[in-house]
Order: structure tokens, then C-alpha cells, then sequence
């Protein structure tokens, strides 16, 4: 139960240092982020269960897709924003935006049932 409370712990500090990290820098609050773990468990899933991959294959091949996202949104959608001299609330909004579509796509996708990735 120890473990447990450490381990959980652990992931909302991961968590909760990516979102600083990211207002930190890009000075609006990136609620598209959360998204992008979301999917990156969901990619895992998909490969460990759907596909049939091995997890230790499985989870660094979800980390990578998650992070190729994250820099798609970057390139495609914030970077365009910005150049055009866009604001924090527009930003926000975006994002806020980015979030209720992949989010609704995963739900579409995968259901909205709880998951589970096999560690044997």
C-alpha cells in the first residue's frame, strides 16, 4: 500500500512538472497536455493489447507517439498561432480546444470502459 501511495505520488509529480514546465515557458496554461499522457497510456494500450506487443516493447513506442503529438501540436497549431500574434486566452482556448477533440476521439475509439495492460 506504501509502494502504491510512492508510485502514485511519483506520476502526479511527473505530471505536475511537465504543466510548470510548460507555463514556465510558454506563459498559457496548456490544458491540451493532458491529453497527450492520455493518449500515450491509450498508444500503449493499443500496442500491448490490440496488437499483441510485448509491454517492454509496447510502452516505449507510446512514449515516442506521444511525444511526436505533442510536437505536432507544437508545429502545426501553437507555432502558427503565435506567429500571427495571437494571445494567452486564444492560446487557452486552443488548447482548451485540442483537448475536448482528442479527447471525445479516444473515447470514440477505445470506449470509455477502464483498460488494462498485461506486465506478464
Amino acid at each position: 500500500m506504501i509502494f502504491n501511495c510512492i508510485f502514485s505520488g511519483g506520476i502526479y509529480l511527473i505530471i505536475d512538472i511537465s504543466f510548470s514546465l510548460i507555463f514556465q515557458t510558454t506563459k498559457f496554461f496548456h490544458f491540451a497536455h493532458a491529453v497527450i499522457f492520455t493518449s500515450g497510456v491509450y498508444f500503449a494500450y493499443l500496442f500491448n493489447q490490440v496488437l499483441g506487443w510485448p509491454y517492454y516493447a509496447a510502452i516505449p513506442m507510446a512514449i515516442i507517439l506521444a511525444l511526436l503529438l505533442g510536437g505536432a501540436m507544437e508545429s502545426f497549431i501553437y507555432k502558427s498561432l503565435r506567429k500571427g500574434g495571437s494571445s494567452a486566452i486564444v492560446l487557452l482556448l486552443a488548447s482548451l480546444g485540442i483537448y475536448i477533440i482528442l479527447q471525445n476521439l479516444i473515447s470514440l475509439f477505445f470506449g470509455d470502459d477502464t483498460k488494462s495492460i498485461n506486465f506478464y
